[in-house]
C-alpha cells in the first residue's frame, strides 16, 4: 500500500499509476477514495483545507484567511479566503470567498507556508500588509486595529525593501507607503 501526501486529482494519479485500471482497483479494493469531483486520496475524508488548497492549486489564501492562518487575529473566517487571476476560472464552493487580482499583481508576494500538516500557497506578510492598506475600509475597524497592532509588534520583522518593491507594482504606491509608515512605523 502507498499513501497519498495529499489528496490528487485524477490526471496527477492516472500519471503515477499508468492506466485508469490500477485506480479503479485501488478505488475497488478501498485502497484510495474520492474525496471530490475528479479529486482522490487514501483517506475517506480530508479537511476542507486539503480539499481546497488539492483541487484548486493555483488559488492563493489571502485575507481574514491569511491573517488568521499567521496568527495575526484569533478571529476564525467565516469563509475560506482566496485569491485568484482575473481570468482564471471562478471557484463554486460555498464556504469560499473570492478576490480577484489583475496578472501583473497576482503572485507577488507568493510564497509557501505548512498549516495543520498540510502545504497551502499564501501571501507572505508584506503582500498581506499592502493589501490590508489597499482595502481598508472593507474591514471593521476593530479588526483592522488589530492587523496594525499585529504589524507594529513585530514590525522587526517586516522586510522592508521587500514591502517598498511590492508598493511598487500597486497605481497607488506613493500612497499606500505613505499611509504604511504612518499607520505601523
Amino acid at each position: 500500500m502507498y499513501t497519498l501526501d495529499m489528496a490528487k486529482k485524477f490526471k496527477q494519479l492516472l500519471q503515477e499509476k499508468g492506466n485508469r485500471s490500477a485506480i479503479t482497483d485501488e478505488l475497488r479494493g478501498e485502497l484510495l477514495f474520492k474525496v471530490g469531483p475528479g479529486l482522490y486520496s487514501d483517506r475517506k475524508q480530508i479537511s476542507t483545507l486539503e480539499y481546497l488548497t488539492s483541487r484548486y492549486p493555483s488559488a492563493i489564501f489571502c485575507s481574514y484567511s491569511a491573517f488568521y492562518y499567521y496568527g495575526m487575529t484569533d478571529v476564525i473566517p467565516q469563509y475560506h479566503y482566496l485569491a485568484i487571476e482575473r481570468k482564471s476560472t471562478r471557484i463554486k464552493e460555498d464556504n469560499v470567498s473570492l478576490s480577484f487580482y489583475n496578472e501583473k499583481n497576482f503572485k507577488t508576494g507568493l510564497t509557501q507556508m505548512t498549516y495543520n500538516k498540510i502545504n497551502i500557497a499564501i501571501y507572505d506578510r508584506e503582500r498581506l500588509l499592502i493589501d490590508l492598506i489597499n482595502f481598508r475600509n472593507q474591514y471593521e475597524p476593530d479588526y483592522y486595529k488589530t492587523i496594525i497592532d499585529y504589524y507594529r509588534k513585530h514590525i522587526n520583522a517586516l522586510d522592508t525593501v521587500k514591502l517598498e518593491q511590492y508598493a511598487e507594482k500597486f497605481k497607488n504606491s506613493d500612497h499606500l507607503l505613505k499611509v504604511i509608515y504612518a499607520e505601523v512605523y
